[in-house]
């Protein structure tokens, strides 16, 4: 079915009337459960920084460590460990409870305070004169999930940001194990949450979210990949929020396609039925020609059905709008053959 080798990058195409207005290129790579590359578009070994794509495979550390076990954590819990959530009142009152049953606090999170992402949410607290906390920021529950993984180790959550903090040694070895990188030479900067961000290959992400087929030689890896993919599909909504397509895929296929986005461009994600995992990069960093492309692969690879496509049309068929609502453009996704 799948045509393995190179292919050109993808064109994300912004058309406004009949003309091209824009154009994104956007390296994709997509593996089988052995890793083994069965399509790609543009060059599977651009390295870059993965971001939150990778989220659900850097929740592998707090799992390993026993945190799931020692602290009795919940699905909701373990999702948000996997999150970019919105902000939403919903995402911060459950990172406070999970925070409030660990005997954590708001000042133990590196991750700076900012409004949510989503608009509505935003707007709301301004009316109010009410200030973001940390509990706001997107990358609260993967932070709270590391420090839980930190403390079933009996580790000191002190410094957790530090590139030789144990939290950030162990997830290096987890991400190298995965992804069959070596994540010790690559080169790291600071993320926007406050953390080291780990250069990887798109290939090496790709490998490295095959591992949530569960198709491991380690039976406890297998597991941890189950509980983490039946947590994401239990709660997509703690995955991002409303009117985002992480979450809406996930809940329009019941799990059966499971995606992450992050940030400049990246999306990473795994097809269970088919056996597929995917990672792609937007070559200028755009989240919307990320977002397309993402949908595309989707629909190419057979991780939505026809159905599934109409009902996530604002991603599959995305179009231009002007203020007045009407429909003056689209977006499409060029370059898919396989």
């Amino acid at each position: 079915m799948y045509r393995s080798g190179q292919h050109p990058s993808l064109e994300v195409q912004v058309i406004r009337g009949n003309f091209t207005e824009s154009v994104h290129l956007v390296d994709a790579v997509v593996v089988d459960a052995d890793g083994k590359t069965v399509a790609c578009f543009g060059n599977q070994e651009m390295v870059t920084y993965p971001r939150s794509a990778i989220k659900m495979i850097q929740a592998f550390m707090m799992l390993e460590s026993g945190a799931l076990e020692k602290f009795n954590l919940s699905t909701a819990e373990v999702a948000l460990a996997c999150s970019s959530h919105l902000g939403e009142p919903t995402h911060v009152s459950l990172v406070k409870q999970w925070h409030q049953k660990v005997k954590l606090h708001e000042h133990d999170l590196v991750c700076g305070a900012h409004l949510p992402f989503d608009i509505e949410s935003a707007h709301a607290m301004v009316r109010k004169d009410e200030k973001p906390t940390r509990y706001h920021n997107n990358c609260s529950g993967k932070h709270s999930g590391i420090l839980c993984g930190i403390m079933a180790a009996g580790e000191n959550i002190k410094g957790y940001e530090k590139y030789d903090h144990w939290a950030q040694i162990n997830l290096r070895k987890v991400l190298s194990r995965l992804s069959g990188l070596d994540l010790d030479k690559s080169d790291w900067g600071v993320d926007g949450c406050g953390i080291p961000s780990y250069t990887m290959s798109l290939k090496g992400m790709a490998i490295g979210m095959s591992a949530l087929l569960g198709k491991n030689k380690s039976s406890e890896w297998n597991q941890a990949a189950k509980i983490i993919c039946d947590a994401v599909a239990a709660e997509p909504y703690c995955v991002s929020g409303k009117n985002s397509l992480c979450t809406d895929a996930m809940t329009v296929t019941k799990g059966r396609s499971i995606i992450k986005a992050g940030a400049e461009g990246l999306y990473c994600g795994v097809l269970r039925e088919q056996g597929l995992a995917y990672a792609l990069k937007v070559h200028d960093g755009t989240y919307r020609a990320a977002e397309a492309a993402s949908a595309a692969l989707l629909e190419a690879f057979s991780g939505i059905t026809a159905d599934e496509v109409l009902k996530l049309s604002r991603y599959t068929r995305p179009v231009i709008k002007n203020w007045e609502g009407l429909e003056v453009g689209k977006v499409i996704v060029a370059g898919l053959k396989i």
